[in-house]
């Protein structure tokens, strides 16, 4: 476990502001997302449709380029030491019909975006993707931009 440490999210302890955010994606943008804002004082509930948190750099990358262990620890961390509350399984769907998507499988739960809306002061969407898309955005053929 000290070997995690020295990766883990610390902060300054901070009092509660009474305020409430969903975070949709346990990967890494979700983690770290989750990490500040459980030490600016949020009670944070993240939502993921895997059965474990950490989304491409555990289910991706292979164990012996970033050990599961390690991220798996981390996000623990984030549960002991910042009530950070994960929501595992757990597919969130803004509307009707649902379609299908790439580990969709994993998601034994369905609960909606709207809901995450009005139990929560904020909602941060932190889902990836599984593979690459256009944006059909100008620029977005310039070189360096990915």
């Amino acid at each position: 476990m000290s070997d995690v440490m020295n990766f883990a999210f610390t902060c300054a302890e901070q009092s509660p502001n009474g305020r409430r955010v969903a975070v949709i994606g346990a990967g890494p943008s979700g983690l770290s997302a989750a990490g500040h804002l459980a030490c600016l004082g949020y009670k944070v509930e993240v939502y993921d449709k895997l059965p474990q948190p950490g989304g491409l750099m555990l289910f991706g990358i292979p164990g012996r380029r970033i050990r599961d262990d390690r991220i798996l620890a981390g996000a623990e961390l984030l549960t002991v030491r910042h009530g950070v509350t994960f929501h595992l399984g757990t597919k969130i769907c803004g509307s009707t019909p649902m379609h299908e998507e790439t580990g969709d499988e994993y998601a034994t739960q369905i609960k909606s975006l709207g809901g995450r809306m009005q139990d929560n002061d904020a909602v941060l969407i932190c889902t990836g993707t599984w593979r690459s898309r256009r944006l059909n955005i100008p620029g977005e053929g310039l070189p360096g931009v990915m």
